[in-house]
C-alpha cells in the first residue's frame, strides 16, 4: 500500500510539471507571440520534470524542493480552479469533510500512512512542505490555491477577503495544533471561513458597496 501510493505520488507529479509546464508555456508563448520549436519545449520540459522528481522525492536543495512543491500546488490550483463555479465549491467543500475522515478516524488512509511512516522513521516523500517545526500537506497547498484562484475570478474584494480567510484558518489550526499535539487537518476551517466569507462578500458586501457607489453615498 505504502509503495504504491508512493509510486502514484510520482506519477502525478511528473504528469503535472510536465504536461501542465508545457501548457503553461504554451499559453505564454501564444499570448506574447514567442516561437518556440517543439523538440526543444519537450527536451527542457523533461528535464524540469525530471530535477523536480529528484528533488521531491529523493535528494536536492530544500528550497528547490519546496519551489517544487509550490509549483506543483499552483498548476494543480490553476487546472481545478477552471472547473465550473458551483462544481469547484463543492469539490471544495467535499475534500475538507473528506481531510477531516482520513486524518481523525482510525483507519482514515492520511492518519494510517502518517503512521506507517513514522513506524518506517521516513518522512513522507513529496507529501509534506515543511517550515520550522511544522508540516502542511501538499494537497492543502493546492485547495488553498483552488479557494483563492476561484475568488479571484470574481472580484478582487472577494480575493482579498479569501485569501485573509485562509490564514485565518491557517493560524487557527496552528493553534489547535499547539494545543491537541497531534496530526490535524488542516483544510477544514480555512475552507469553511473561505466559503462563509466568499458568499457573504460575493451577495451582501460586494452588491452593498456597489450601490452605494451608484448613488454616491460614502460611509
Amino acid at each position: 500500500f505504502y509503495k504504491a501510493l508512493v509510486g502514484w505520488f510520482i506519477f502525478t507529479s511528473f504528469f503535472l510539471l510536465f504536461w501542465m509546464g508545457w501548457m503553461w508555456v504554451d499559453l505564454f508563448c501564444v499570448a506574447y507571440q514567442v516561437p518556440y520549436d517543439l523538440v526543444t519545449v519537450l527536451f527542457c520540459m523533461w528535464n524540469f520534470a525530471i530535477v523536480g522528481i529528484v528533488c521531491i522525492y529523493w535528494r536536492g536543495p530544500k528550497v528547490m524542493t519546496q519551489v517544487y512543491l509550490i509549483a506543483v500546488s499552483c498548476m494543480m490550483g490553476w487546472f481545478l480552479s477552471r472547473l465550473p463555479e458551483w462544481t469547484t465549491w463543492g469539490i471544495l467543500a467535499a475534500v475538507a469533510l473528506y481531510d477531516v475522515v482520513a486524518v481523525l478516524t482510525p483507519k482514515g488512509p492520511l492518519k494510517m500512512l502518517v503512521e506507517e511512516s513514522q513506524r518506517r522513521n521516513e518522512p513522507i516523500p513529496g507529501l509534506v512542505y515543511e517550515s520550522k517545526s511544522y508540516k502542511l500537506g501538499l494537497g492543502d497547498f493546492v485547495f488553498y490555491s483552488v479557494l483563492v484562484g476561484r475568488a479571484a475570478m470574481y472580484f478582487y474584494v472577494t480575493w482579498v477577503v479569501c485569501l485573509l480567510a485562509v490564514l485565518m484558518g491557517l493560524c487557527a489550526t496552528l493553534f489547535c495544533l499547539g494545543i491537541f499535539r497531534k496530526a490535524l487537518p488542516a483544510l477544514p476551517i480555512s475552507i469553511a471561513l473561505g466559503i462563509i466569507f466568499y458568499f457573504a462578500t460575493r451577495f451582501a458586501l460586494v452588491p452593498f458597496v456597489v450601490d452605494q457607489t451608484l448613488q454616491h453615498t460614502w460611509i
